[in-house]
């Protein structure tokens, strides 16, 4: 199973439709990186990101939510799965970048991290001709 295949829209009898969500998008400009990804029903509490200079790692940690369980409460269930799912994808980056500096933001489902590139000063040396 691919990566996010879980929340494409299912149709089958039964199962609630879910909206498909895009992967996870790098983009890179001359002094940052860019990772994007569309997370509908996602909270940012649920969000757990771990950079390195060459990589990044998104992690959601769904859980139930409450009105789920109260429609549950009292009830004889048949079959109670949840809808919900963890998962979990690492994307490496383009350029190396600097960890420390990342800013993350989440707004409206679209959750956006900018990496500023790690800047190498180019050390020059002098050589003696024989």
């Amino acid at each position: 199973m691919g990566f996010f295949d879980f929340l494409k829209k299912t149709e089958k009898a039964g199962e609630p439709a879910v909206e498909a969500v895009e992967p996870v998008s790098v983009y890179e400009s001359k002094d940052e990186v860019i990772v994007s990804a569309k997370l509908p029903g996602v909270s940012k509490e649920e969000i757990s990101l771990h950079i390195t200079p060459a990589n990044i790692t998104l992690k959601v940690a769904r859980k139930a939510g409450k009105e789920h369980e109260e429609q549950a409460a009292g009830a004889y269930s048949y079959s109670a799965q949840s809808e919900f799912k963890s998962f979990s994808e690492t994307v490496a980056f383009p350029a190396q970048v600097q960890p420390r500096a990342a800013k993350a933001s989440f707004k409206n489902g679209v959750l956006e991290i900018r990496i500023p590139k790690h800047r190498v000063q180019p050390k020059g040396t002098f050589i003696h001709v024989r």
